[in-house]
């Protein structure tokens, strides 16, 4: 809501402010997500928008250690229009893969944050407020307002590793096909 944030590690019993913890960070920013690694117990990020005020800038921030500090991950993002973030995704099986939803697109990083570049290059400027990794389907499902959903496979990508860039050749692992046939009617086959 208004740029606090807090954590508690006793299920609500006490609960400590992290809100000083990011630096950089404009008071009074709107916090958009706050995204726990499914990979970590101890690993957050968390995203602000303030838009609100004419500050366009896109804030990501990254803590290792419950909050106790948090450094920006927004390096490489573009700047200089509405570039704020509304979500951030950690990658339910690549905990490098990081995706976020701005209001101009989705972008991806494949090294937690350092470095970001567009992505899903048919999805038209539109802002992503929100985006879910499907656990079987391994697809990315991100939530426009414009658009309507936009859903890619992002199998390939969670397969990304600094050792299969290395390699100059990999061959990922597909995704399991399925296919789909009419029951025999009638004496068919």
């Amino acid at each position: 809501d208004d740029g606090r944030v807090w954590v508690t590690k006793n299920d609500g019993g006490t609960w400590e402010e992290l809100s000083k913890h990011f630096p950089g960070l404009p008071p009074n920013a709107y916090v958009s997500e706050i995204e726990p690694s499914p990979h970590d117990s101890m690993t957050v990020f968390v995203t602000f928008d303030n838009h609100r005020v004419g500050d366009f800038n896109p804030y990501v921030y990254l803590s290792t250690d419950y909050g106790k500090s948090f450094r920006s991950i927004a390096g490489t993002l573009p700047t200089g229009g509405p570039d704020f973030v509304h979500v951030i995704r950690q990658d339910l099986t690549n905990p490098d893969l990081l995706f976020v939803g701005t209001d101009v697109g989705v972008y991806v990083s494949f090294n937690k944050g350092q470095t970001w570049q567009r992505f899903m290059s048919g999805l038209p400027t539109v802002p992503v407020n929100d985006l879910k990794i499907h656990p079987r389907d391994r697809e990315l499902i991100a939530a426009t307002h414009g658009r309507s959903i936009w859903i890619v496979d992002i199998n390939a990508l969670e397969q990304m590793t600094p050792a299969t860039v290395a390699a100059g050749d990999f061959l990922f692992q597909p995704t399991t096909g399925y296919q789909y046939g009419d029951m025999a009617f009638e004496g068919q086959s």
